[in-house]
């Protein structure tokens, strides 16, 4: 299997803070008030645009260095590509690396996965981790408690186009579909769910969250002795489809 594994460094975003209007009257209180309610009206939209930051107990799967860094205290297990016990396998060569156009999922230019369909006649690509690796020990305090843990996704991409993703650990797996339209995997068809602003955005990033315990996977079980994927998805078989992925973990509430 081919393994691909693409780190974009680029540098990051700032976000500008608007201050109260100067009304021309000698009130530095009234003005003062002003400034504060405009703060706390930027506070305020900074943490809803973040509210899947503001969680615990994370597990990442997909996510830039900028912000794992924001959050690493919070990290129990990082499973993103190491190229040593955990990796990003395209399946037979049915995708080939894309280049990616403006800032990740959370808005900074750390880069992201972003992969197009080849020839071959079919896609797909998993997120692997090995019987070696130290997480292995740590899945089950999700499936402690699922009700409270979520998986995250964002997910950027064309008009018309569907992907079907998958949660996977071991012999337990779940399916859904992103993006606009519906996916036919072995002869089921999904309908693509809504994102969580409950309506799809071509060529912009949409977020998706599902909670474990609607899922079902089973994070109970023993790791297995020959290594799990744990994230795996596919693109059908158009030479040109594009996937774009970012922020993919599993987080607690």
């Amino acid at each position: 299997m081919k393994k691909i594994f693409t780190i974009l460094a680029i540098a990051a975003s700032v976000m500008a803070v608007s201050c109260g209007k100067d009304n021309g009257d000698d009130n530095g209180g009234s003005t003062k008030k002003e400034e504060n309610k405009e703060e706390q009206k930027e506070e305020k939209k900074e943490e809803t645009t973040v509210s899947s930051l503001n969680g615990s107990n994370y597990y990442v799967i997909a996510l830039d260095e900028t912000t794992y860094n924001s959050i690493s205290s919070k990290v129990v297990a990082d499973l993103r590509p190491d190229e040593t016990n955990r990796f990003l396998y395209v399946w037979e060569g049915t995708y080939e690396g894309g280049a990616g156009s403006g800032v990740n999922f959370y808005g900074n230019a750390d880069g992201y996965t972003d992969l197009i369909v080849t020839s071959v006649g079919w896609s797909g690509a998993g997120y692997f981790i090995s019987a070696n690796d130290a997480s292995t020990s740590k899945f089950a305090a999700i499936g402690a408690d699922p009700a409270n843990y979520y998986l995250h996704v964002g997910y950027k991409g064309k008009a018309g186009v569907a992907h079907m993703l998958f949660l996977v650990f071991g012999d337990s797996t779940y399916s859904f579909v992103v993006g606009e339209g519906s996916f036919t995997d072995n002869g089921v068809t999904k309908d693509a769910i809504a994102p969580v602003s409950g309506t799809f955005e071509a060529n912009e990033w949409n977020e998706y969250e599902i909670c474990i315990k609607d899922a079902g996977v089973d994070y109970t079980a023993s790791f297995p002795s020959n290594g799990t994927n744990i994230f795996t998805f596919l693109s059908g078989g158009v030479t040109g489809n594009e996937i774009a992925l970012d922020a993919v973990f599993i987080y607690k509430k």
